[in-house]
């Protein structure tokens, strides 16, 4: 029985890739300088080719979720319902679709002395956060490492302790 002959098909790419490994062959191999000449031009031509065929990389624009639709996300979070490196990630998405709706920065002193605008320590702590979230892309990881440099405010302590004793009290 005769079992018919299966072709393979080949990508362009494929079929340019094994030709230039070919005259690559031939440009090592080759003794005449004419020869080698000649291989050299039709080795150069096909890679400029190839490369040159190739599409250029697109810059991936952000596209941003809106600003309330995040916040209704954040406000339904119950106690062990995201990890730590969950929820800076998505505070962080929050924080970018907030400032490109409002111009103002959700994480400054809203304040009688503060100010809606971010400033450098608001930058500095986005900065920070964000590299945190490449570089420990374990939830453990990034935990361990936040706990490392972050600080509590005492004065904000003391508020939040008093206001967990007003709840208290209150119910």
């Amino acid at each position: 029985m005769n079992e018919p002959e299966v072709l393979e098909e080949r990508t362009i790419d494929e079929i340019q890739a094994d030709r230039i490994k070919e005259l690559e062959q031939q440009v090592n191999e080759a003794a005449d300088p004419q020869e080698l000449a000649k291989a050299k031009k039709a080795y150069n031509d096909l890679l400029k080719q190839h490369i040159d065929r190739r599409p250029v990389p697109e810059a991936k624009k952000e596209v941003l979720r809106p600003a309330s639709e995040i916040v209704f996300e954040l406000r339904q979070v119950k106690d062990g319902d995201m990890t730590n490196r969950k929820f800076w990630a998505k505070s962080l998405e929050y924080r970018k679709s907030y400032m490109s709706e409002t111009g103002k920065d959700p994480w400054t002193d809203f304040s009688n002395t503060g100010s809606d605008q971010k400033t450098k320590q608001t930058e500095k702590v986005a900065t920070a956060i964000e590299q945190l979230l490449e570089e420990n892309t374990s939830d453990v990881d990034f935990r361990i490492k936040l706990n490392s440099i972050m600080k509590d405010d005492q004065n904000v302590l003391a508020v939040l302790a008093e206001r967990k004793k007003q709840a208290k009290k209150n119910k």
